[in-house]
């Protein structure tokens, strides 16, 4: 049994009573118990740096004694959840003892937090350390009269002009009438488990978006955290509308048209090879009809330049259509490349996007 293990069980024995005193005294009188005995004795050797008894007496059976707490940032002992609050500074630093004791609910630092107002003092704890690791800032490095603070900008939006805002992290027992905040997403996106994975520093700026919006449209000032936990859930669902609009770029509309303007670039490709191939065969005609003059040649040189003229008009011709069959090949391979993208997604996008 360690040494604050004996004052914990001190007070327990006696019935956890009211602190008093700031919380630094308690007090027992009546006809103790076996373990409450047993304990009594075993405190009046504890050094003085954790506790000290301000007056004790055993009388007629009866054990009646006032007992000075340690004044010391650890091994703590409070009334209830509210007590806590009120008492430990270094819950608005993301910190938290390490080791305490509440009597209320008879929580021990380490055992599993089954109290509602307990388990909401440490998801807002923890939040401050997560909005921390958000804006890209050591906690340690935010510190400002004992709460951290944290600075987002809320861009410009609707006619609304930039702005900075800075978040004192104080926690405070206005937050033990509110709901427990929603950490899941907020953790997966800081987890070291995803920092590989595509787009994720954009997702993390969606959610600084969120956060400033929210922060922006909300309560100000030093109760400006304890607004932001009231809503939270608000955070929420405009860090999934935006990443929304990111992941599908901003609209199917939008998704419909880049599709649209991808065929219609491929007709327009597609026709002007096509014209031009064509202009190049209506040409042949021509081409032959200048040698009806000279289809009765009297002399073998003449016969020769005919015959080396159309080998000659033959050739460039098969150059001519070689090179828009070249071309043909490029305009489908670049057909198949753009819309491949298209195609591999196509049974994400809605029942009228994939008939189009």
């Amino acid at each position: 049994m360690s040494k604050f293990d004996i004052v914990v069980q001190l007070y327990m024995e006696a019935g956890s009573p009211k602190l008093e005193g700031g919380g630094s005294i308690f007090s027992y009188s009546g006809v103790p118990s076996d373990a409450l005995r047993k304990v009594f004795q075993e405190a009046k050797t504890l050094p003085n740096n954790f506790g000290f008894f301000l007056e004790e007496d055993e009388e007629n059976g009866t054990v009646s004694f006032k007992w000075s707490l340690a004044e010391s940032n650890t091994d703590r002992i409070y009334e209830d959840v509210s007590d806590f609050v009120s008492r430990t500074p270094s819950l608005s630093r993301g910190e938290i003892p390490p080791d305490y004791y509440i009597g209320a609910i008879g929580y021990r630092a380490g055992d599993e937090i089954s109290d509602h107002e307990l388990k909401l003092v440490e998801s807002c704890r923890e939040l401050i350390s997560l909005l921390a690791n958000l804006s890209e800032h050591r906690l340690e490095d935010t510190i400002v009269a004992g709460a951290a603070v944290l600075t987002y900008i809320a861009p410009a939006d609707a006619g609304k002009a930039p702005k900075t805002i800075r978040l004192t992290t104080r926690i405070s027992n206005g937050i033990l009438k509110l709901k427990s905040p929603e950490l899941r997403v907020l953790k997966e996106l800081l987890s070291d488990d995803v920092k590989q994975q595509l787009n994720i520093e954009e997702r993390k700026s969606i959610f600084r978006i969120a956060v400033s919006d929210v922060l922006r449209n909300g309560t100000q000032g030093v109760d400006a955290f304890e607004g932001l936990i009231r809503n939270w859930t608000d955070v929420l669902a405009k860090y999934r509308h935006d990443l929304d609009c990111y992941v599908y770029g901003f609209s199917f509309d939008k998704l419909r048209r880049e599709i649209a303007t991808a065929e219609l670039e491929y007709t327009t490709k597609l026709g002007g090879v096509l014209k031009d191939f064509s202009g190049k065969l209506y040409g042949l005609p021509i081409s032959f009809a200048a040698l009806i003059p000279l289809a009765t040649p009297k002399l073998m040189v003449e016969v020769l330049l005919i015959i080396a003229g159309m080998v000659f008009l033959s050739l460039i011709i098969s150059s001519l259509i070689w090179n828009q069959r070249i071309e043909m090949a490029r305009i489908k391979h670049s057909y198949t490349t753009i819309f491949d993208q298209f195609n591999k997604k196509i049974s994400d996008y809605p029942v009228e996007l994939q008939q189009s």
